[in-house]
């Protein structure tokens, strides 16, 4: 048979001298395929040789080839390219790169890592590349389309069930683990009634075993494959994949969520609305995981966005990197670090317009509280001092106030004069150059204090009075005047805003904004404001809103005077009680550096009755 059609087209390209009949690369594989497919394949020739995108032409024959319902009960709906190229351009960062697909299809992922590949200095990319498949039609389309693409070599190409095939192999006597820099997939998207009880015990035992994790019994099919898939991958490598939105909002996405927050880093969760027809008609709103397989640290960025267009920069490095306010094809948007995110929120409400302040126990910040700016003293070096340097100068403190100086690193919710003097006998700087008394400045010749006189002038002999801020100061050693303020925020972070209860009277720098409530408060009223204060809510609303800076967000006087906050004179008693108690222990957990994921879910419900939010979806 093979050497019969290849002696015909040989024949009639030289009797017609139509480049119909000319060699192609897919020649070359046609042998391995099924007879049938043989048919099929040289039939259409010459409209594959047609195609720009081998992909696309053979993910339509192969649409042809099997019923829509059959390609519904697998799961298997096509990738258009330029979702491909998307993936692609997150999962390969260097041209050697080895790729993981599975359910490869008929290739359209890997096709895009290839050019991928290519694009980057690769010379034979094709060998990189492992492909999954369970349908024996589809690994031959996979190998028509690589082939096309990439001639030289072939892939490593295996007719499996995904699931069971596992990363792990025993050869010379030894287990051996086959591991990729990259994992690429449009896995199936069979809902969990579509598969049997039988085949969802084995999918839940062997993914348990293997990651250490369990699946909610709901877990649709894809949520297996993405488990399953991490187990190949390297640490830093990275996986991309194309899944339906659902799991971001249902409980059985809580325990996908929760493994996908423990073992990677969470770069991106792309959200496509309705507008952008991704699979020609099925109504499924996809989303676009961009994740690097490793142990988050608190400041790793993760951006959640909606887009309603294809944007025109399809580098997902690139998108991520960019300022989202300039790319008007996005919706909604957010940055936010990763640790502040819970497997059991819906993350899909960092997509919605917050209508908190509808509510009557609900009012903006600035209503009930006194938001100011930290002192700014134009040379903190000079006029924040260590005990040592105290001593060292022979300074009194009775021009010296109590300070915190940095709060780059704290996470504790309460600050106490143990803390602060912690500070001091370790030599961090506690301590702030404030010449007042009784409210007024005391001026140099009125001070009797010859150190401090003797430290002034060392101001005055160093570069200190040369400063804008110092310069336009008289006398220049004025600082401004502060109450210490109840409540401490923090300026600028990339770990999660943090509002502090000021019980050590400490005077604060203008890396902290001082909140003082307008009105006397209980002590249970101030804890259980610092509890909301505290909880996912603010801290989604100001990561939405705050400026950010390559992950390093900041928050201006004018964005917290219109955070929507509880009035703790509106919100009843047994409410404030159950918050200041919730309070309390949030500041114990911190305090122990332990993992304080179940206080703050137990502060969402305590608030879920105020903001009305109604009850989370259980599909």
């Amino acid at each position: 048979m093979d050497s019969a059609w290849r002696t015909q087209f040989s024949d009639a390209l030289q009797a017609t001298g139509d480049s119909g009949f000319e060699t192609a690369t897919v020649d070359e594989i046609i042998s391995p395929v099924p007879t049938w497919l043989d048919h099929v394949l040289l039939a259409l020739h010459p409209p594959i040789r047609a195609y720009n995108d081998p992909a696309t032409g053979l993910a339509k024959i192969y649409e042809s080839l099997v019923s829509q319902n059959a390609r519904r009960d697998l799961g298997q709906f096509a990738t258009p390219e330029y979702i491909g190229q998307f993936l692609a351009s997150w999962v390969v960062k260097n041209p050697g790169d080895t790729v993981l697909d599975p359910g490869i299809g008929a290739g359209q992922l890997s096709s895009q890592v290839l050019k991928q590949k290519i694009k980057k200095g690769a010379t034979e990319p094709i060998a990189d590349i492992t492909g999954v498949d369970i349908d024996e039609t589809a690994i031959s389309m996979a190998a028509v389309t690589l082939k096309l693409v990439d001639g030289k070599g072939s892939a490593e190409l295996s007719q499996s069930d995904f699931i069971e095939y596992s990363p792990r192999s025993y050869e010379d006597n030894s287990y051996q683990t086959i591991t990729v820099d990259g994992v690429i997939a449009n896995p199936p998207y069979s809902r969990h009634q579509a598969v049997e009880d039988e085949q969802k015990e084995r999918l839940n035992s062997t993914i348990t075993a293997e990651s250490g994790y369990e699946l909610s019994s709901r877990t649709p099919l894809y949520g297996y494959f993405l488990a399953h898939a991490a187990q190949f991958l390297d640490q830093g490598g990275r996986l991309a994949a194309i899944v339906p939105s659902k799991f971001l909002d249902t409980e059985f996405g809580r325990d996908l969520k929760r493994f996908l927050l423990q073992e990677f880093r969470v770069r991106g969760v792309i959200q496509l609305e309705d507008e952008i027809d991704v699979f020609n008609g099925i109504k499924i709103r996809p989303a676009l995981l961009l994740l690097e397989k490793g142990t988050p640290g608190e400041e790793t960025p993760t951006s959640i966005l909606s887009l309603k267009q294809w944007p025109s920069k399809v580098d997902a490095t690139e998108l991520l990197e960019a300022d989202f306010d300039k790319i008007p094809e996005i919706n909604e948007s957010i940055t936010l670090s990763q640790h502040l995110l819970s497997p059991t929120e819906r993350w899909t409400h960092y997509l919605e317009e917050s209508d908190t302040l509808n509510q009557e126990a609900m009012t903006v910040f600035e209503e009930i509280a006194d938001i100011n700016r930290g002192i700014a003293t134009g040379d903190n070096d000079y006029f924040c001092l260590t005990a040592s340097e105290v001593s060292e100068f022979g300074l009194s403190t009775e021009y010296l106030v109590p300070i915190i100086r940095s709060a780059h690193g704290l996470r504790l919710l309460d600050l106490k004069y143990d803390d602060w003097s912690q500070w001091r006998d370790n030599d961090r700087p506690v301590w702030l150059l404030y010449c007042y008394s009784d409210q007024d400045i005391v001026e140099k010749d009125e001070i009797e204090d010859e150190n401090l006189i003797e430290y002034l002038n060392l101001g005055e002999e160093r570069d200190t009075t040369d400063g804008y801020l110092v310069s336009k100061r008289n006398p220049w050693y004025r600082v401004e005047k502060q109450t210490p303020a109840p409540i401490l925020a923090k300026y600028m972070n990339r770990t999660g805003f943090l509002f502090i209860r000021n019980h050590a009277g400490l005077r604060c720098l203008n890396n902290l904004h001082t909140i003082t409530p307008k009105k006397d408060y209980t002590e249970t009223q101030i804890q259980a404001l610092l509890a909301y204060l505290n909880s996912r809510v603010v801290n989604k609303h100001l990561s939405k809103y705050s400026m950010d800076y390559q992950g390093l967000q900041k928050i201006e006087i004018n964005q917290l005077n219109d955070v929507p906050v509880i009035n703790p004179e509106d919100v009843d008693g047994s409410t404030i009680e159950n918050l200041s108690k919730w309070y309390h222990r949030l500041r114990q957990v911190r305090r122990r550096e332990l993992d304080d994921e179940q206080i703050l879910d137990e502060i969402h419900q305590v608030l879920e009755p105020i903001l009305q939010w109604g009850d989370e979806p259980q599909g």
